[in-house]
């Protein structure tokens, strides 16, 4: 590391105060003057500036826009040590080559003393009192963090097709990345935050961020603000507070952080539905009725229909069955409210229909694809079936010919013989479940009590739907012959 690379940064003035007592303790002030930074390599990406006591008592994390910022805090007398990281700051904060100092342990008690920071690269290497600056699968052999690179899925796989940082499958579009600052005990001041500029998912510009885990209470640790707009304006859509360090931490999605060479740090990011921009395109749907006309469609007999839906994908929220070319913005139906059963007010006439079925997902997404089924509404019965001719009946048979048209929802035929001219007393009948045929014959074996010379018979033609309805002949009665 050539002298060049090395900053000197002197915490100057470290002033006994008397300040009389404070809480029974003594104060030092802390001041970093402009003036204590030697030549050497710009700091303009800001520097994170952390202390603490040796008892653990008291700490603070702060942070200083650049080396020209002047910092004043009152801290508790006794054994204290510092670190700081500081960044060349080539496209703002956090960004560009980055430089570490430990100061190690340092008594505060003369009545004037000075703490000296040299921050180098290779420094980014070692620990300070049993923390990583950053774990060595984050950083290249000289120091260098990698480039921070938050990659947005809607899996849980990496390398699965939504989750890969070639591609952002959410509605997340910009970030922030932030030292939250951070007072303990015996510590006054003024202390801030360390934030990057808004950062754009998958752009080039990224910050360079030490990767660590929790382990021996590092006070590295960073949150990230999520945007679903590309400025960062107005309040964040999504905050994630990494207490335990990128490295070593479970946040209430499904995370995961990995390197590539010497280059990024991925961290893969699920944020969940309300996120999930891929479309959920529908599959088949059935339509349930009483019944299935000639040409195998289901039939109903009014616009009420009935429906069955699929497993529908987790992040469905709403569904649209329409007759239109797409879906009105009135015809959308939460899950939650699905019945089952549907009113399609567009069904004006009887006819053939075509109902369609849309997808809407948590994230408002609509499906460009839809599903759908044929069917038909036909709300009259049958036209009434016409005898041809008049019956005629004798001792060995009985014989009925009719006529008919509409055949759209036949089920079947049935042919009566009755007793009584109200045909209230049937005495023989036969189903026909042919529309085509429109005859019968009786045999005297068909009907009860036999055939009889004389008798007076009365026959009946009804048509029934494929709803049960019914249409009739008028019952024709006729008197047995030879």
């Amino acid at each position: 590391m050539s002298k060049s690379k090395v900053i000197a940064l002197l915490l100057l003035s470290l002033l006994a105060v008397s300040c009389g007592q404070k809480k029974g303790t003594s104060s030092v002030k802390l001041k970093l003057f402009q003036s204590s930074i030697t030549t050497g390599a710009d700091l303009s990406g800001g520097i994170l500036l952390m202390g603490r006591s040796e008892d653990g008592l008291n700490s603070f994390r702060t942070s200083l826009g650049s080396v020209s910022e002047s910092l004043s805090m009152d801290l508790a007398k006794g054994r204290w040590e510092f670190a700081a990281i500081g960044w060349a700051g080539v496209n703002g904060p956090m960004t560009g080559d980055n430089r570490c100092a430990y100061t190690g342990f340092v008594d505060l008690k003369d009545t004037e003393s000075s703490v000296t920071f040299n921050l180098s690269q290779s420094r980014c290497l070692t620990d300070f009192n049993g923390n990583q600056f950053s774990d060595s699968n984050y950083l290249t052999s000289a120091g260098k963090f990698l480039e921070f690179f938050p990659v947005m899925c809607n899996v849980n796989t990496v390398g699965d097709p939504g989750c890969i940082y070639t591609s952002n499958p959410t509605s997340i579009m910009s970030y922030k990345i932030t030292y939250k600052p951070e007072v303990k005990g015996l510590v006054t001041g003024s202390v801030k935050p360390f934030a990057s500029n808004c950062l754009i998912l998958g752009s080039a510009l990224r910050a360079r961020i030490p990767v660590t885990s929790d382990i021996g209470g590092s006070p590295l640790k960073v949150s990230l603000s999520f945007f679903k707009n590309s400025n960062c304006i107005g309040n964040p859509d999504l905050n994630y507070d990494f207490n335990n360090g990128i490295a070593n931490n479970q946040l209430p999605i499904w995370n995961q952080v990995a390197p590539l060479s010497t280059y990024y740090s991925y961290l893969y990011l699920n944020p969940g539905i309300q996120y999930d921009l891929a479309e959920a395109n529908p599959v088949g749907f059935s339509l349930d009725s009483a019944g299935i006309n000639s040409a195998g469609t289901p039939a109903f007999m009014s616009n009420q229909v009935h429906y069955t839906l699929p497993a529908l994908p987790a992040n469905v929220s709403e569904v649209c069955f329409t007759l239109e070319s797409s879906c009105p913005s009135n015809k959308w139906i939460p899950i939650a409210l699905l019945t089952g059963n549907l009113m399609l007010d567009g069904v004006v006439a009887d006819g053939n229909y075509s109902l369609k079925l849309y997808y809407k997902t948590v994230a408002q997404v609509v499906s460009s694809t839809f599903t759908e089924a044929a069917f038909v509404v036909d709300s009259t019965p049958l036209s009434p079936p016409v005898l041809t001719t008049t019956p005629s009946v004798t001792l060995s048979s009985a014989n009925v010919t009719w006529s008919a048209s509409d055949s759209s929802m036949f089920a079947f035929w049935k042919v009566y013989v009755c007793s009584d001219p109200s045909c209230s007393s049937v005495i023989g009948y036969k189903q026909i479940n042919d529309f085509n045929i429109k005859y019968a014959t009786f045999t005297g074996g068909e009907i009860t009590g036999g055939l009889t010379l004389g008798q007076n018979y009365c026959i009946m033609v009804k048509g029934f739907d494929l709803f049960n309805r019914t249409s009739q002949t008028a019952p024709v009665c006729v008197i047995s012959t030879n």
